[in-house]
Protein backbone atom coordinates (compact mmCIF):
# COMPACT_ATOMS: atom_id res chain seq x y z
CA UNK A 1 0.00 0.00 0.00
CA UNK A 2 1.27 3.65 -1.08
CA UNK A 3 2.11 6.02 1.43
CA UNK A 4 -0.76 7.71 3.15
CA UNK A 5 -0.88 11.48 2.02
CA UNK A 6 -2.28 13.95 5.15
CA UNK A 7 -2.15 17.60 3.98
CA UNK A 8 -3.52 20.62 6.41
CA UNK A 9 -4.77 23.81 5.43
CA UNK A 10 -6.52 26.63 7.61
CA UNK A 11 -7.41 23.91 10.04
CA UNK A 12 -8.85 20.90 8.10
CA UNK A 13 -7.18 18.02 7.49
CA UNK A 14 -7.12 15.87 4.20
CA UNK A 15 -6.68 12.17 4.55
CA UNK A 16 -5.59 10.63 1.10
CA UNK A 17 -7.20 7.48 1.97
CA UNK A 18 -10.11 5.95 4.05
CA UNK A 19 -9.61 3.43 6.19
CA UNK A 20 -11.86 1.46 7.93
CA UNK A 21 -9.72 1.46 10.92
CA UNK A 22 -8.94 4.70 10.73
CA UNK A 23 -12.38 5.93 10.47
CA UNK A 24 -13.14 3.91 13.28
CA UNK A 25 -10.81 5.64 15.39
CA UNK A 26 -12.50 9.38 14.13
CA UNK A 27 -15.64 8.94 16.08
CA UNK A 28 -16.58 10.21 19.62
CA UNK A 29 -19.61 9.24 22.29
CA UNK A 30 -21.89 11.80 23.27
CA UNK A 31 -23.49 11.29 26.08
CA UNK A 32 -26.68 13.97 26.72
CA UNK A 33 -29.92 14.15 28.22
CA UNK A 34 -32.92 13.16 25.48
CA UNK A 35 -35.68 15.97 25.35
CA UNK A 36 -38.90 14.38 25.99
CA UNK A 37 -41.08 17.87 25.08
CA UNK A 38 -41.69 20.96 27.00
CA UNK A 39 -43.94 21.82 30.38
CA UNK A 40 -45.62 25.07 30.74
CA UNK A 41 -46.64 26.84 34.06
CA UNK A 42 -47.23 30.28 35.88
CA UNK A 43 -44.02 31.79 37.56
CA UNK A 44 -45.22 32.80 40.63
CA UNK A 45 -42.00 35.57 40.33
CA UNK A 46 -43.54 37.20 37.37
CA UNK A 47 -46.86 36.46 37.40
CA UNK A 48 -45.77 35.27 33.44
CA UNK A 49 -46.57 31.81 31.67
CA UNK A 50 -43.25 30.35 31.27
CA UNK A 51 -42.45 26.81 28.99
CA UNK A 52 -39.38 24.56 29.85
CA UNK A 53 -37.79 21.71 28.05
CA UNK A 54 -38.29 18.80 29.83
CA UNK A 55 -34.83 15.86 30.11
CA UNK A 56 -35.26 12.38 29.65
CA UNK A 57 -32.75 9.48 30.29
CA UNK A 58 -29.55 10.22 29.54
CA UNK A 59 -28.48 8.19 26.57
CA UNK A 60 -25.17 7.55 24.44
CA UNK A 61 -24.89 7.68 20.82
CA UNK A 62 -21.71 7.72 18.41
CA UNK A 63 -20.78 10.34 16.38
CA UNK A 64 -18.29 11.00 13.35
CA UNK A 65 -15.48 13.37 13.32
CA UNK A 66 -15.24 13.41 9.87
CA UNK A 67 -16.57 13.96 6.12
CA UNK A 68 -16.15 11.32 3.55
CA UNK A 69 -15.61 12.22 -0.06
CA UNK A 70 -13.90 10.28 -3.15
CA UNK A 71 -12.00 8.12 -1.19
CA UNK A 72 -10.50 10.70 1.15
CA UNK A 73 -11.21 11.65 4.75
CA UNK A 74 -11.58 15.43 5.90
CA UNK A 75 -11.61 16.15 9.60
CA UNK A 76 -10.02 18.83 12.01
CA UNK A 77 -6.54 19.76 12.47
CA UNK A 78 -6.14 19.07 15.86
CA UNK A 79 -7.12 15.25 14.98
CA UNK A 80 -3.43 14.99 13.73
CA UNK A 81 -2.09 13.40 16.44
CA UNK A 82 -4.79 10.86 16.94
CA UNK A 83 -4.62 10.56 13.36
CA UNK A 84 -1.17 9.66 13.09
CA UNK A 85 -0.41 6.78 15.76
CA UNK A 86 -3.61 5.01 14.41
CA UNK A 87 -1.65 4.95 11.00
CA UNK A 88 1.22 3.91 13.10
CA UNK A 89 -0.40 0.84 15.04
CA UNK A 90 -1.52 -0.56 11.55
CA UNK A 91 1.96 -0.57 10.86
CA UNK A 92 1.29 2.26 7.53
CA UNK A 93 3.34 4.93 6.45
CA UNK A 94 2.35 8.54 5.67
CA UNK A 95 3.82 11.73 4.51
CA UNK A 96 2.32 15.28 6.10
CA UNK A 97 2.37 18.78 4.59
CA UNK A 98 1.04 21.86 6.56
CA UNK A 99 0.02 24.42 3.95
CA UNK A 100 0.03 27.72 6.29
CA UNK A 101 -1.63 30.76 5.17
CA UNK A 102 -0.21 34.00 6.00
CA UNK A 103 -0.88 34.57 9.21
CA UNK A 104 -1.09 37.55 11.91
CA UNK A 105 1.93 38.88 13.34
CA UNK A 106 2.43 37.48 16.51
CA UNK A 107 2.12 40.23 19.41
CA UNK A 108 4.95 39.90 21.36
CA UNK A 109 5.30 43.38 23.51
CA UNK A 110 2.78 43.80 26.46
CA UNK A 111 1.23 46.86 25.11
CA UNK A 112 -0.89 45.71 23.04
CA UNK A 113 -3.26 45.33 25.62
CA UNK A 114 -2.44 47.12 28.87
CA UNK A 115 -1.62 44.77 32.07
CA UNK A 116 -0.57 41.91 29.33
CA UNK A 117 1.18 39.62 32.08
CA UNK A 118 3.98 37.24 30.35
CA UNK A 119 2.61 34.35 30.31
CA UNK A 120 -1.00 35.92 28.49
CA UNK A 121 1.52 36.88 26.52
CA UNK A 122 2.66 33.70 25.43
CA UNK A 123 -0.99 32.05 25.56
CA UNK A 124 -1.49 34.54 22.25
CA UNK A 125 1.54 33.77 20.18
CA UNK A 126 0.53 30.10 20.63
CA UNK A 127 -2.71 30.46 19.44
CA UNK A 128 -2.15 33.04 16.66
CA UNK A 129 0.59 30.40 15.47
CA UNK A 130 -2.06 27.55 15.92
CA UNK A 131 -3.15 27.57 12.01
CA UNK A 132 -6.81 26.73 12.05
CA UNK A 133 -7.70 27.52 15.98
CA UNK A 134 -6.57 25.70 19.40
CA UNK A 135 -7.68 25.57 22.65
CA UNK A 136 -6.26 26.93 25.61
CA UNK A 137 -7.01 25.97 29.37
CA UNK A 138 -6.16 28.42 32.16
CA UNK A 139 -7.34 28.66 35.33
CA UNK A 140 -9.76 31.46 36.74
CA UNK A 141 -8.03 34.92 37.14
CA UNK A 142 -5.58 34.44 34.29
CA UNK A 143 -7.09 37.19 32.63
CA UNK A 144 -8.85 35.08 29.80
CA UNK A 145 -10.78 38.34 28.57
CA UNK A 146 -7.41 39.96 27.69
CA UNK A 147 -6.45 37.41 25.76
CA UNK A 148 -9.30 37.32 23.56
CA UNK A 149 -9.24 41.03 23.20
CA UNK A 150 -5.66 40.66 21.96
CA UNK A 151 -6.71 38.12 19.80
CA UNK A 152 -9.36 40.44 18.71
CA UNK A 153 -6.34 43.81 17.92
CA UNK A 154 -4.61 40.64 16.14
CA UNK A 155 -7.54 40.22 13.24
CA UNK A 156 -8.01 43.91 12.52
CA UNK A 157 -9.49 42.97 9.13
CA UNK A 158 -11.83 40.65 10.90
CA UNK A 159 -15.06 39.76 11.95
CA UNK A 160 -15.11 38.28 14.65
CA UNK A 161 -17.92 36.67 17.35
CA UNK A 162 -17.20 35.61 21.11
CA UNK A 163 -19.66 33.05 22.26
CA UNK A 164 -20.45 32.14 25.47
CA UNK A 165 -23.45 29.88 27.19
CA UNK A 166 -24.97 32.69 29.48
CA UNK A 167 -26.08 35.97 29.25
CA UNK A 168 -24.57 37.27 32.38
CA UNK A 169 -21.76 36.36 30.94
CA UNK A 170 -22.42 38.32 28.02
CA UNK A 171 -23.06 41.46 29.65
CA UNK A 172 -19.56 41.17 31.80
CA UNK A 173 -17.43 40.39 28.58
CA UNK A 174 -18.63 43.25 26.96
CA UNK A 175 -18.54 45.57 29.77
CA UNK A 176 -14.66 44.11 30.01
CA UNK A 177 -13.78 44.22 26.70
CA UNK A 178 -15.60 47.62 25.94
CA UNK A 179 -12.96 48.95 28.90
CA UNK A 180 -9.79 46.92 27.69
CA UNK A 181 -10.51 48.09 24.03
CA UNK A 182 -11.82 51.87 24.62
CA UNK A 183 -8.60 53.69 23.16
CA UNK A 184 -8.39 51.45 20.26
CA UNK A 185 -12.38 52.91 18.75
CA UNK A 186 -13.40 49.15 18.50
CA UNK A 187 -17.31 49.21 19.26
CA UNK A 188 -18.72 45.84 20.58
CA UNK A 189 -22.27 44.42 19.75
CA UNK A 190 -24.31 42.19 21.32
CA UNK A 191 -26.64 39.15 19.88
CA UNK A 192 -28.14 38.07 22.97
CA UNK A 193 -32.05 37.31 22.84
CA UNK A 194 -33.88 40.49 21.52
CA UNK A 195 -31.02 42.65 21.60
CA UNK A 196 -29.14 42.22 18.38
CA UNK A 197 -26.33 44.83 17.56
CA UNK A 198 -23.96 43.41 15.19
CA UNK A 199 -20.60 44.91 14.82
CA UNK A 200 -16.90 43.68 13.63
CA UNK A 201 -16.77 42.51 17.23
CA UNK A 202 -19.91 40.85 18.72
CA UNK A 203 -20.17 38.60 21.49
CA UNK A 204 -23.25 35.98 21.46
CA UNK A 205 -24.63 33.32 23.52
CA UNK A 206 -25.16 29.83 21.96
CA UNK A 207 -28.96 30.29 22.05
CA UNK A 208 -28.90 33.55 20.03
CA UNK A 209 -25.87 32.25 17.26
CA UNK A 210 -28.63 31.47 15.07
CA UNK A 211 -29.05 34.39 13.77
CA UNK A 212 -25.37 35.58 12.82
CA UNK A 213 -24.36 35.23 8.89
CA UNK A 214 -22.07 32.73 9.25
CA UNK A 215 -20.20 32.92 6.06
CA UNK A 216 -19.51 36.16 7.49
CA UNK A 217 -17.79 35.49 10.38
CA UNK A 218 -13.80 35.02 10.39
CA UNK A 219 -13.12 34.58 13.55
CA UNK A 220 -14.82 32.46 16.57
CA UNK A 221 -14.01 32.53 19.95
CA UNK A 222 -15.62 30.53 22.44
CA UNK A 223 -15.34 31.13 26.11
CA UNK A 224 -15.95 28.96 28.45
CA UNK A 225 -15.44 26.56 26.20
CA UNK A 226 -16.27 23.25 28.14
CA UNK A 227 -20.17 24.73 28.22
CA UNK A 228 -19.79 23.80 24.18
CA UNK A 229 -19.87 19.96 24.63
CA UNK A 230 -23.94 19.50 24.62
CA UNK A 231 -25.35 18.14 21.64
CA UNK A 232 -26.69 21.45 20.43
CA UNK A 233 -24.15 23.45 21.58
CA UNK A 234 -21.58 22.06 19.31
CA UNK A 235 -23.87 21.79 16.31
CA UNK A 236 -24.31 25.45 16.40
CA UNK A 237 -20.46 25.99 17.23
CA UNK A 238 -19.35 23.66 14.11
CA UNK A 239 -22.05 25.05 11.97
CA UNK A 240 -19.35 28.52 11.40
CA UNK A 241 -17.58 25.86 8.98
CA UNK A 242 -15.41 28.96 7.48
CA UNK A 243 -14.25 30.32 10.82
CA UNK A 244 -11.25 30.17 12.51
CA UNK A 245 -12.05 29.01 16.12
CA UNK A 246 -10.71 29.77 19.26
CA UNK A 247 -11.58 27.97 22.68
CA UNK A 248 -10.99 28.98 26.10
CA UNK A 249 -11.97 27.22 29.28
CA UNK A 250 -10.64 27.21 32.77
CA UNK A 251 -11.76 23.40 32.72
CA UNK A 252 -12.32 21.45 29.72
CA UNK A 253 -14.16 18.39 31.28
CA UNK A 254 -17.71 17.12 30.40
CA UNK A 255 -19.24 12.90 30.11
CA UNK A 256 -17.01 12.05 26.97
CA UNK A 257 -14.92 9.54 26.40
CA UNK A 258 -11.61 10.87 25.02
CA UNK A 259 -12.88 14.62 25.82
CA UNK A 260 -9.80 16.25 24.92
CA UNK A 261 -10.89 14.09 21.12
CA UNK A 262 -13.84 15.76 21.15
CA UNK A 263 -13.16 19.02 21.93
CA UNK A 264 -9.95 19.49 19.85
CA UNK A 265 -12.45 18.12 17.18
CA UNK A 266 -14.67 21.41 17.52
CA UNK A 267 -11.57 23.77 17.57
CA UNK A 268 -8.26 22.44 17.47
CA UNK A 269 -4.98 21.07 19.71
CA UNK A 270 -4.94 22.50 22.88
CA UNK A 271 -1.39 24.67 23.02
CA UNK A 272 -1.45 26.76 26.25
CA UNK A 273 -2.42 25.66 29.76
CA UNK A 274 -2.19 27.65 33.01
CA UNK A 275 -3.32 25.67 36.23
CA UNK A 276 -3.96 27.29 39.75
CA UNK A 277 -1.07 26.41 41.65
CA UNK A 278 1.10 28.12 38.76
CA UNK A 279 -0.89 31.28 39.20
CA UNK A 280 -0.94 30.85 42.89
CA UNK A 281 2.89 30.64 43.01
CA UNK A 282 3.50 33.50 40.49
CA UNK A 283 1.27 35.46 43.18
CA UNK A 284 -1.37 36.35 40.92
CA UNK A 285 -4.32 35.08 42.94
CA UNK A 286 -4.93 34.21 46.55
CA UNK A 287 -4.25 31.30 48.32
CA UNK A 288 -7.55 28.83 49.76
CA UNK A 289 -8.63 27.63 52.90
CA UNK A 290 -11.13 25.10 52.28
CA UNK A 291 -13.37 24.21 55.43
CA UNK A 292 -14.80 20.90 55.29
CA UNK A 293 -17.19 20.97 58.04
CA UNK A 294 -18.59 17.33 59.62
CA UNK A 295 -21.86 16.67 59.81
CA UNK A 296 -22.78 13.91 61.95
CA UNK A 297 -26.89 13.88 61.50
CA UNK A 298 -29.53 13.36 58.89
CA UNK A 299 -32.11 11.55 57.86
CA UNK A 300 -31.94 8.22 55.90
CA UNK A 301 -31.50 8.72 52.27
CA UNK A 302 -29.19 5.78 50.88
CA UNK A 303 -31.98 3.57 50.32
CA UNK A 304 -33.49 6.08 47.57
CA UNK A 305 -32.48 4.63 43.88
CA UNK A 306 -33.24 8.64 42.61
CA UNK A 307 -30.47 10.69 42.96
CA UNK A 308 -32.80 14.11 43.06
CA UNK A 309 -34.69 12.32 46.07
CA UNK A 310 -32.02 11.76 48.29
CA UNK A 311 -30.27 15.50 47.56
CA UNK A 312 -34.17 16.86 48.41
CA UNK A 313 -34.31 15.10 51.56
CA UNK A 314 -30.67 14.89 52.81
CA UNK A 315 -29.41 18.20 51.36
CA UNK A 316 -31.86 20.91 50.41
CA UNK A 317 -34.64 20.21 53.43
CA UNK A 318 -31.95 18.73 55.68
CA UNK A 319 -32.91 20.97 58.80
CA UNK A 320 -29.67 20.09 60.83
CA UNK A 321 -27.50 20.97 57.76
CA UNK A 322 -29.45 24.80 57.10
CA UNK A 323 -29.49 25.20 60.62
CA UNK A 324 -25.21 24.93 60.90
CA UNK A 325 -25.34 27.04 57.24
CA UNK A 326 -27.43 29.81 59.35
CA UNK A 327 -24.82 29.26 62.36
CA UNK A 328 -21.67 29.87 60.26
CA UNK A 329 -23.23 33.18 58.31
CA UNK A 330 -23.84 34.26 61.59
CA UNK A 331 -20.29 33.78 62.72
CA UNK A 332 -18.31 35.45 60.11
CA UNK A 333 -17.08 38.57 60.04
CA UNK A 334 -20.21 40.93 59.02
CA UNK A 335 -17.49 43.56 57.09
CA UNK A 336 -16.90 40.72 54.45
CA UNK A 337 -18.52 39.87 51.99
CA UNK A 338 -20.22 36.59 51.62
CA UNK A 339 -21.91 34.24 49.28
CA UNK A 340 -23.76 30.72 49.12
CA UNK A 341 -24.12 29.15 46.38
CA UNK A 342 -27.17 26.54 46.27
CA UNK A 343 -27.64 23.91 43.82
CA UNK A 344 -31.16 24.63 43.18
CA UNK A 345 -33.47 27.61 43.66
CA UNK A 346 -35.27 24.58 46.42
CA UNK A 347 -32.69 25.22 48.25
CA UNK A 348 -32.13 28.63 48.05
CA UNK A 349 -36.07 29.16 49.17
CA UNK A 350 -35.03 26.83 52.23
CA UNK A 351 -31.87 28.99 53.41
CA UNK A 352 -34.05 31.94 52.53
CA UNK A 353 -36.49 30.91 55.77
CA UNK A 354 -34.04 31.03 57.84
CA UNK A 355 -32.02 33.87 56.81
CA UNK A 356 -34.28 36.34 55.61
CA UNK A 357 -32.16 39.49 55.44
CA UNK A 358 -29.50 37.80 52.52
CA UNK A 359 -30.41 39.00 49.36
CA UNK A 360 -31.24 36.80 46.75
CA UNK A 361 -30.17 35.98 42.81
CA UNK A 362 -31.67 32.94 40.64
CA UNK A 363 -32.55 32.59 36.77
CA UNK A 364 -36.40 33.04 37.86
CA UNK A 365 -36.08 36.29 38.49
CA UNK A 366 -36.83 39.44 36.34
CA UNK A 367 -33.78 40.46 33.93
CA UNK A 368 -33.60 43.52 35.47
CA UNK A 369 -33.68 42.38 38.99
CA UNK A 370 -31.01 40.00 38.12
CA UNK A 371 -28.77 42.73 36.23
CA UNK A 372 -28.85 44.97 39.56
CA UNK A 373 -27.91 41.95 42.05
CA UNK A 374 -25.10 41.31 40.20
CA UNK A 375 -23.90 44.87 40.12
CA UNK A 376 -24.56 44.96 44.14
CA UNK A 377 -22.44 41.81 44.04
CA UNK A 378 -19.66 42.07 42.03
CA UNK A 379 -19.30 45.99 43.54
CA UNK A 380 -19.08 44.50 47.07
CA UNK A 381 -22.20 46.20 48.00
CA UNK A 382 -24.05 43.14 48.98
CA UNK A 383 -22.61 41.34 51.75
CA UNK A 384 -24.64 38.56 51.89
CA UNK A 385 -26.33 36.97 49.05
CA UNK A 386 -28.14 33.52 48.14
CA UNK A 387 -27.47 32.47 44.75
CA UNK A 388 -27.65 29.39 42.30
CA UNK A 389 -24.76 28.85 39.92
CA UNK A 390 -26.04 32.07 37.82
CA UNK A 391 -22.79 33.93 39.65
CA UNK A 392 -20.44 31.19 39.49
CA UNK A 393 -19.23 32.66 35.72
CA UNK A 394 -18.53 35.75 33.72
CA UNK A 395 -18.46 37.60 37.14
CA UNK A 396 -15.21 39.52 38.80
CA UNK A 397 -16.35 39.78 42.66
CA UNK A 398 -12.98 41.12 43.83
CA UNK A 399 -14.61 41.60 47.34
CA UNK A 400 -15.33 38.07 47.97
CA UNK A 401 -14.18 36.85 51.01
CA UNK A 402 -16.04 33.98 52.18
CA UNK A 403 -18.23 31.46 50.17
CA UNK A 404 -20.33 28.58 51.43
CA UNK A 405 -20.88 25.44 48.99
CA UNK A 406 -23.60 23.35 50.75
CA UNK A 407 -23.75 21.33 47.15
CA UNK A 408 -23.39 17.60 46.67
CA UNK A 409 -21.43 17.26 43.92
CA UNK A 410 -18.30 14.83 43.20
CA UNK A 411 -16.01 17.72 42.14
CA UNK A 412 -16.63 18.68 38.33
CA UNK A 413 -16.23 22.25 36.48
CA UNK A 414 -18.75 23.57 38.47
CA UNK A 415 -16.78 23.60 41.58
CA UNK A 416 -13.93 25.11 39.67
CA UNK A 417 -16.21 28.12 38.58
CA UNK A 418 -17.33 28.29 42.01
CA UNK A 419 -13.67 28.43 44.11
CA UNK A 420 -12.79 31.15 41.08
CA UNK A 421 -14.83 33.87 42.59
CA UNK A 422 -12.67 33.73 45.66
CA UNK A 423 -9.57 33.26 43.59
CA UNK A 424 -9.68 37.24 42.40
CA UNK A 425 -6.57 39.39 43.24
CA UNK A 426 -6.17 42.13 46.53
CA UNK A 427 -6.97 39.63 49.46
CA UNK A 428 -4.54 37.98 51.67
CA UNK A 429 -6.63 34.64 50.88
CA UNK A 430 -10.19 33.56 50.68
CA UNK A 431 -12.32 30.90 52.87
CA UNK A 432 -14.25 28.27 51.21
CA UNK A 433 -16.72 25.96 53.24
CA UNK A 434 -17.74 22.78 52.43
CA UNK A 435 -19.40 19.97 53.95
CA UNK A 436 -18.44 15.88 54.80
CA UNK A 437 -21.86 14.45 55.60
CA UNK A 438 -20.81 11.40 57.46
CA UNK A 439 -24.41 10.01 58.17
CA UNK A 440 -24.55 9.05 54.55
CA UNK A 441 -22.42 7.06 52.34
CA UNK A 442 -23.38 8.12 49.38
CA UNK A 443 -22.74 12.21 50.48
CA UNK A 444 -19.87 10.73 52.05
CA UNK A 445 -17.78 9.63 49.28
CA UNK A 446 -18.78 12.11 47.04
CA UNK A 447 -17.37 14.64 50.07
CA UNK A 448 -14.13 12.66 49.74
CA UNK A 449 -14.08 13.47 46.02
CA UNK A 450 -14.19 16.86 46.58
CA UNK A 451 -11.55 16.91 49.25
CA UNK A 452 -9.02 15.19 46.90
CA UNK A 453 -9.98 17.83 44.05
CA UNK A 454 -8.95 20.71 46.10
CA UNK A 455 -6.02 19.69 47.74
CA UNK A 456 -4.82 18.39 44.02
CA UNK A 457 -5.54 22.28 43.11
CA UNK A 458 -2.84 22.94 46.30
CA UNK A 459 -5.09 23.95 48.22
CA UNK A 460 -5.43 24.14 52.01
CA UNK A 461 -8.07 21.53 53.23
CA UNK A 462 -9.09 22.00 56.76
CA UNK A 463 -11.78 18.93 58.47
CA UNK A 464 -13.65 20.18 61.39
CA UNK A 465 -16.14 19.03 63.94
CA UNK A 466 -17.35 22.47 65.23
CA UNK A 467 -18.14 25.40 63.45
CA UNK A 468 -16.00 27.62 66.28
CA UNK A 469 -13.06 25.92 64.58
CA UNK A 470 -13.54 27.69 61.29
CA UNK A 471 -10.41 30.88 61.08
CA UNK A 472 -11.47 33.45 59.07
CA UNK A 473 -9.39 36.44 58.08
Amino acid sequence: MEKIKLVSHLGILRISQSIPELNQALTYKLTYMKDIGTVSFMDKKTGKQKTVSRKGPIKTKTEKLYNESEGQIFTHDGMLSKIAKKIHTLGLEFDYERLDPQWPVPLINASVVKGLYPEQRECVIKMLSSVGGCLVQAATSAGKTRIIASLILAYPNSNIVVMTHRQSVVRGLISNLTSLLADKGIEIGICQGVNTSIKKVTVSTIGSAHKLDKDKVDILIGDEFHRFAGEQASSMWLSFNKAVKYGLSATITERFDGKFNYFESLCGPLVFELTDQELQDAGRVPPLDVFFVAVPEGPPIDHFIDSVKRKKIGIWKNSIRNQMIKEIVDCAPADQQLMIFCETVQHLEELRKLMPDMEVCHAQLGTNERKEIEQRFVSGEAKRILSTDVLSEGVDPRKLMILIDPSSVKGDSAMVQKRGRLRRPGKEKGILINFSDDWSTSLSSKAKKRIKDHKERGDKVILVNDIKQITFV
